[in-house]
């Protein structure tokens, strides 16, 4: 006898994982990242223009520009994250990041791989200013730093 239209033979449809809705996502990052921008705006005798976040190599694997990252963009730096595992892409192109936040705007500067993995997580900030590399700019970065090391 079959219930509610099914055959008893199939399997009842499997739930997804639990997820957090889109919106719900797009409102925590939105509210994070206005609680980082606040520091930018208490009263104090001197009030900094910014707070630069640089990841990887280049801040030396700082750890606290690493916790910022990973607070506005739900862990997406953990180490145990799988995601950039994935991707075929050695560590230092996957972070070659720098998040510039302003008290009314945030700069991101990235690469053509990583834009693809940082645009869902920052899509929906106000005052987005992204500036990314042509794949052509990257391969000829790349092109003048390997014939420095082999100088």
């Amino acid at each position: 006898m079959a219930l509610c239209g099914r055959s008893p033979l199939l399997l009842p449809p499997q739930r997804p994982e639990p997820r957090r809705p889109r919106a719900a996502q797009a409102f925590v990052s939105c509210s994070r990242l206005r609680n980082i921008q606040s520091i930018l705006t208490q009263s104090s005798k001197s009030q900094p223009d910014g707070i630069l976040c640089i990841l990887g190599i280049d801040s030396r694997y700082n750890e606290g520009c690493r916790e910022l990252a990973n607070y506005l963009l739900f862990g997406l730096y953990n180490q145990s994250n799988n995601d950039f595992e994935r991707t075929g892409f050695p560590e230092e192109v996957l972070d070659d990041i720098i998040i510039l936040i302003k008290p009314d705007s945030v700069h991101l500067y990235c690469n053509p791989v990583n834009y693809n993995h940082l645009l869902p997580y920052v899509a929906h900030w106000r005052n987005l200013h992204f500036h990314c590399l042509t794949e052509n700019e990257l391969f000829l970065a790349r092109a003048v730093i390997l014939s420095m090391e082999k100088s």
